[in-house]
């Protein structure tokens, strides 16, 4: 036996190896508002198990699938769809960066494409008589003087626009504002279109918080898709739209149409609206019961027809947020408005305890032209006892007991407010 004894041993190393292909990708002229998509493919060179981590787009024009983990055997390949939409014009450069195990991780791809203009006309409805209207598109043909975009109003080449405190006339339309402007009775739902660019991505920027008179973009979105810089600036905010006769909570902006919110803050910010978000349903009041579940009921009706339903009695439960009812600052003079009367500017809904050891009243207060008016009520079974009064010291009429379900009229024009007492 000879000594020492050696063995001889072969082998080879294997590793990954990264290609993506086309490098550049290159998307041309796309419409802003539109998309275009493409893929990039990423074959494996190699010898080993290509791992990739995870993959980042750079440029928030773009959009990549898939963007998690996946693994490409040796000699392999796989495809991941790149989606650019632009939001403005000119170009865009970005890339697709991938995070690997081959050597000289991360590996990138450049993409670039053109936004170009798009011009399209879009079509929406407002009603007669008073409406809250915004500019639909950007960059309208003709121009943004009120005529040009709404040229059925009855305004001389105004709109009523919102100052932070009061109405004040607007001669020149802007993007993601707000605005009054009044239209003939007939016909109502009246059709009303513009041309320009689509809208899909804004933003609006504000002062100190209260309430806000607000536009929206080219498509419908939901409210969900409102966001904020910095973020919770609209933190359980309620919006309000305008049904073609008085204003009602909504949780869809549409096109051409403008909406109340108030903003909750005492610092300055951006609100930004994009149409990437789908569109959500309504959300059932807290506890999943209506408000006109749990209270009673006025409902006060001009002679038009016109009519708003407000809504008091006991929390017991406190099941009710009543800042959430907080309504918007009145609608102009003619339009018809009526609410509870509160020092915050008016409300929706009034709740009060259970038991009251002395006398509380709820005051209303209306807005309208067309009279006699109509009241009438419904109190629920097992609530408290409530009477109707002039506020004036029975001075127009005298108080009239509220109980199961009832009606009055006020034919003076002058009275412009009533109280409903807890007695």
């Amino acid at each position: 036996t000879t000594s020492p004894d050696s063995v001889h041993l072969t082998g080879s190393g294997v590793q990954a190896a990264f290609s993506g292909s086309p490098n550049p990708l290159t998307f041309g002229n796309v419409s802003v508002g539109a998309s275009a998509s493409d893929t990039i493919t990423v074959a494996n060179t190699g010898t080993a198990t290509l791992v990739i981590d995870s993959v980042r787009i750079v440029s928030g024009e773009y959009l990549v699938t898939p963007s998690g983990s996946r693994t490409i055997g040796a000699g392999s390949n796989a495809k991941f769809a790149v989606v650019f939409s632009p939001t403005s014009i000119g170009t865009q450069n970005g890339g697709v960066v991938f995070f690997d195990n081959a050597p000289s991780s991360p590996h990138s791809v450049s993409v670039s494409g053109t936004g170009v203009s798009s011009t399209l006309s879009v079509n929406f409805s407002l009603s007669g008589g008073w409406d809250m209207v915004s500019l639909p598109v950007r960059n309208p043909t003709p121009g943004n003087a009120p005529l040009q975009i709404f040229p059925t109003g009855i305004a001389s080449g105004y709109v009523w626009g919102w100052n932070g405190s009061s109405y004040a006339q607007v001669y020149s339309l802007a993007n993601m504002q707000g605005y009054w402007n009044k239209f003939p009775a007939t016909p109502n739902p009246h059709p009303e279109s513009a041309t320009g660019t689509r809208d899909i991505l804004d933003t609006l920027a504000i002062g100190t918080g209260g309430w806000r008179m607000i536009g929206t973009l080219s498509d419908p979105i939901p409210i969900s898709a409102v966001t904020s810089v910095p973020p919770g600036l609209l933190n359980g905010a309620i919006w309000w739209g305008w049904n073609g006769s008085s204003y009602q909570q909504t949780t869809t902006l549409s096109l051409g149409h403008g909406y109340w919110v108030k903003v909750g803050t005492t610092t300055s910010g951006i609100l930004i609206f994009t149409n990437a978000s789908p569109l959500a349903p309504s959300k059932p009041e807290a506890g999943g019961k209506e408000v006109s579940e749990l209270l009673n009921s006025v409902t006060i009706t001009d002679s038009r027809g016109v009519s708003q339903t407000l809504y008091f009695g006991a929390d017991a439960k406190n099941e009710i947020a009543v800042e959430k009812y907080a309504m918007p600052p009145l609608p102009p003079v003619g339009a018809f408005d009526a609410r509870f009367e509160t020092v915050e500017g008016g409300s929706l809904a009034q709740t009060h305890a259970v038991r009251m050891k002395e006398e509380l009243e709820f005051p209303v207060k209306i807005q309208s032209d067309a009279y006699p008016l109509t009241v009438s009520w419904k109190i629920n079974k097992g609530t408290s006892s409530y009477e109707l009064t002039d506020g004036l010291g029975s001075r127009v009429f005298r108080p009239r007991e509220m109980s199961n379900t009832g009606s009055m009229q006020i034919m003076n024009s002058g009275l412009n407010k009533f109280t409903i007492r807890l007695v």
